[in-house]
Formats: structure tokens, C-alpha cells, sequence
């Protein structure tokens, strides 16, 4: 199992640029984000997973999709 990073707002910006880097390093990364990437494909910014980090509900909701992918 690789080692896992969760990006929040990497679909575009400084946050899609830290997921491409945690990528290049051979990080699992999870992309937290409102929106998909717009990349193609969409994975090359990591796994998307819509989330609101305002929002503490959405936020342990996706944590807890990334664990039940993970274990």
C-alpha cells in the first residue's frame, strides 16, 4: 500500500499543483474538492472526492469514503 494524501482543493490552483507533485512522489492522493477537475483524464489530479471543508459533515463523510477504500 502506497502512502495516502488528501488534497483539499486540488482540482485546480496551488492545490492541484501539490496533488500532481504528492502524485509524482508515488502518494495515493484523494482530492477534496466543490468541483472535478477539468483535466482528462480527470484521475491525473488524484481521486476525486466532492467535498465542502466548511462543512464538517462533508468532511467526515469523505474521510470515512477514503478509509473504506483504504481498509
Amino acid at each position: 500500500m502506497s502512502e495516502i494524501c488528501i488534497v483539499t482543493g486540488g482540482s485546480s490552483g496551488t492545490g492541484k499543483a501539490t496533488a500532481l507533485l504528492a502524485l509524482s512522489r508515488g502518494y495515493r492522493v484523494y482530492n477534496f474538492d466543490l468541483f472535478a477537475p477539468e483535466t482528462e483524464p480527470p484521475e491525473s489530479c488524484g481521486i476525486f472526492v466532492k467535498c465542502d471543508v466548511t462543512i464538517r459533515n462533508d468532511v467526515d463523510e469523505a474521510v470515512s469514503s477514503v478509509f473504506a477504500r483504504v481498509w
